[in-house]
Order: C-alpha cells, then structure tokens, then sequence
C-alpha cells in the first residue's frame, strides 16, 4: 500500500448516513448520520484507553466533542465541572441529546472561539490533517481537517486556557510527507502518551504542560 492508498483508506472511516446506536467504554451512545463514530476508528479508542487512567481532575474541556463520548467518558469517571465544544450542526446536536440529564455543559465554539476560564485538563481528539485532503465536502470534517494548522492554533491558544498545573491531550498523525505539530514549533512541555507507528504514519497522544 502506498500513501495515496493509505490516505483513501483512511477516508473510508469518514461518517455514514445512518443512525447506531453503540455501546462504546462500556456506556451506551446514540451516533447521528453524518457524525463521527467513536467505535468505527482507533483515534477515540486511543482517547479513552488514556482517559481510563488519567488523574482525575475538577474541571474538563472537551473540543470538537462530536457525538459526545469524551465529554461522557469524564463525566462518568467522576469529573464534576465538564464542558464541551462543538461547531459542526449534526454534531452539536447529536451531542446535546446524549448530554441531557448529564450536567455536561456544551458551547457552540470552534476551537476556543466561544471559551472562557481555565481548565484542569483539556481533550481535543483532533480531525486528521494531509496537504492532499483540504479541499473536501463539509461531510468529511469530522475525519480531515482541511485546516493544516489547527493543531498548532489550538497548542498556541492552550496557556489561555489551562490553569497552571493543567495538561491538555491531544490526538495527532504524521505522515511521511507532513508533520502538522513539529516538535521544535512546541513551545510546551510535551510527552507522548500513545504511539503508534508504521512505514505510512503515526499517531498518538500527546500530553502537553504550560
């Protein structure tokens, strides 16, 4: 397999057109046509093998929470303060239906467009990003980002929002051709949680300090 056919691969993980209802980390989750799936790709598995263990903490933010399972994964793990962003329709919607009765706290944002204060910790399982996929329909967002510098503007933007002993952890993939978060463009203490890597890419979780 080369890159071109790594990259078709990978597109098709993108949204289907139908309704599931999943039972995902042990805890049931209804997943709207056109938003992402949790149990169909391993970035969210990835997140939430992390968050299984991950210290807990007082007050969470989770951007671009799509149908909601990383805002629930907390919540459920008993972080009381849990906030979520989203700025995809489908998706803001899809969220707001699995959140009630929840407590959960969901803000139309993009990225911390709408966000105010500081948090604890801070997830972000990040769209992937490649130079051969920024021009594609809205329905593909939830996969590709066609933004190529959305994890650095969300890196730059973290000591706006992360209390002083705060982490943040976000998903990321490199491929053989582009590296969207170069390590020397960090400008924060950073550690990787997951790693996984082939000839065609790597992804992960990064954990990242002020």
């Amino acid at each position: 397999m080369d890159l071109e056919e790594y990259l078709a691969f990978i597109d098709t993980r993108a949204p289907d057109q139908h309704h599931h209802k999943e039972t995902v980390n042990g805890f049931s989750l209804d997943v709207h046509p056109g938003v992402w799936n949790p149990a169909k790709g391993k970035s969210s598995k990835m997140m939430l093998k992390v968050l299984e263990t991950y210290p807990l903490v007082d007050k969470a933010l989770d951007i671009g929470t799509g149908s909601g399972v990383l805002a629930l994964k907390l919540k459920y793990r008993g972080v009381p303060d849990v906030t979520a962003t989203e700025y995809m329709d489908k998706a803001y919607e899809n969220a707001r239906l699995n959140f009630q009765g929840t407590g959960i706290k969901l803000i139309k944002s993009d990225l911390f467009e709408n966000i105010d204060g500081k948090y604890d910790l801070i997830v972000f399982n990040c769209p992937a990003s490649h130079p051969k996929r920024t021009d594609i329909s809205r329905s593909m967002y939830p996969l590709w980002s066609p933004d190529l510098d959305i994890r650095m503007k969300f890196i730059e933007a973290l000591p706006e929002h992360l209390n002083e002993n705060g982490t943040a952890l976000l998903m990321y993939s490199r491929f053989p051709d582009f590296d969207p978060i170069p390590e020397d463009k960090i400008n924060m203490k950073f550690n990787y949680l997951i790693r996984d890597t082939s000839s065609l890419s790597e992804s992960g979780i990064i954990e990242l300090r002020l």
